[in-house]
């Protein structure tokens, strides 16, 4: 499976089981021999509220930015103070895609 989106997410999305490539939008496409927008992968594959969330990871944060974060936040707060929060990448500000 090759995947294009925005730069700034390619090493996320690299990190997809069964993603060959990834190419960041702008950037020559190598050959292929179907193509499925992404908001169309649910209908696709089927998707349904019996089968989400499925029991597989999804993605996964490249080891060295997650280490790079744990130690910048551990400096940010103090042990009992410390608390996770997830986020929602919504876009990339004056994207076009």
């Amino acid at each position: 499976m090759i995947i294009e989106c925005l730069r700034g997410t390619v090493p996320l999305l690299a990190s997809v089981a069964g993603v060959e490539q990834v190419v960041a939008f702008g950037d020559p496409l190598p050959s292929f021999d179907v193509q499925c927008p992404m908001m169309s992968l649910a209908r696709v594959f089927k998707t349904n509220l019996d089968n989400i969330p499925a029991d597989a990871p999804y993605l996964h944060a490249p080891p060295d930015r997650v280490e790079q974060w744990r130690a910048r936040l551990a400096a940010e707060l103090p042990e009992p103070e410390r608390f996770r929060v997830g986020a929602c990448l919504g876009g990339e500000p004056g994207s076009h895609q």
